[in-house]
């Protein structure tokens, strides 16, 4: 582990003096993510961000984002499964800031609401005593979410991001690629 972090870091240094971002109004940056921990109960979600660059400091879009997991229950004699999945669908604004001094790194603060369109449902593993399957059910809501995130240009349409936030996973990690 000490081997990779330290090779980790000397490439991120080399590549740096590099100046790789392209970041400028009208650019549209496009990317798959994914999310770890605080995706409702699931360790993991799977989505895909979508971003216009209106001014050097302002952006707007959208993520998509699909976190599902299941709970066991076990009760006298009988046991079954709840299943859960979220699919988020989300408007998002950015404001960029320079905070490494350095044109391959893109910094920016994010604000996302949308829509969580969620279901749950039920499924006997073991039924001793008859008792019917439970419907499923539709619900979801209103969501919002908050993140910091940093993109690290590997080339002028390449860039690595990770972002720590509120909403979408306490931390995403993806790729961008510069439309």
């Amino acid at each position: 582990m000490k081997k990779f972090f330290l090779i980790s870091v000397v490439t991120l240094l080399v590549l740096s003096q590099y100046s790789f971002a392209q970041v400028k109004p009208g650019n549209t940056f496009l990317g798959p993510k994914v999310a770890l921990g605080g995706v409702g109960k699931a360790s993991l979600g799977y989505g895909l961000n979508a971003e216009y660059l209106l001014s050097n400091n302002l952006g707007v879009g959208f993520t998509g984002m699909y976190s599902g997991y299941s709970e066991d229950y076990n009760f006298f004699g009988a046991s079954g499964t709840w299943s859960y999945s979220n699919i988020y669908i989300m408007g998002m604004v950015t404001y960029h800031f320079d905070v490494f001094g350095s044109p391959s790194f893109d910094t920016y603060g994010a604000f996302n609401l949308g829509y969580n369109v969620a279901s749950a449902s039920w499924k006997w593993n073991n039924n001793p005593y008859g008792a019917p399957q439970p419907a499923s059910a539709s619900v979801g809501g209103l969501v919002w979410g908050f993140s910091a995130t940093m993109r690290y240009f590997v080339s002028s349409s390449l860039a690595l991001t990770a972002s720590a936030g509120y909403g979408l996973g306490y931390l995403q990690v993806g790729v961008d690629f510069k439309l």
